[in-house]
């Protein structure tokens, strides 16, 4: 199985919103943008930042939003993060504590869960953690495409 957990945020709204730092190398004194860039949440998450574009994104939302305004953050190494948030309460705490602050910011921003094979489309509009979990959890492992709003209605 592989699976995806991504981020779709709107160009206007910083990360350091949702306390993510830019992950950045260094080379003697100086310190230099990664291209594409990373960011990392709490040094437990780290995302890289594309272009809202693809065919996979298109599908999911050609008719909702213009991609243009967007940025897609893919999360390194999802499926294990997902499968371990999943199977072990323990590690899902600090999952659900990201998930916390991205909910807290009612900003206009999209939580994608999606597999390499999409036969199927759900949106959810959540506004807690118990939302969340309920319809999250159980589409992990699934070929269901899910995308959760947690912006302002």
């Amino acid at each position: 199985m592989c699976a995806y957990f991504e981020l779709l945020i709107n160009k206007s709204i910083p990360l350091s919103l949702i306390k993510c730092i830019e992950q950045k190398v260094s080379w003697g004194d100086e310190l230099f943008s990664q291209d594409p860039k990373k960011y990392s949440w709490n040094n437990t998450f780290i995302f890289t930042r594309y272009k809202a574009s693809g065919s996979a994104l298109e599908c999911l939302f050609s008719k909702r939003l213009n991609l243009d305004d967007y940025w897609v953050y893919v999360l390194e190494d999802s499926t294990n993060h997902l499968i371990t948030a999943k199977n072990s309460e323990n590690n899902a705490e600090e999952f659900h504590r990201f998930i916390n602050e991205l909910l807290a910011k009612k900003e206009d921003i999209y939580i994608i869960q999606q597999h390499e094979d999409i036969m199927s489309k759900t949106y959810e509009h959540i506004e807690t953690i118990k939302e969340f979990e309920k319809i999250f959890y159980p589409n992990i492992g699934t070929e269901n495409a899910l995308v959760i709003s947690i912006k302002n209605k």
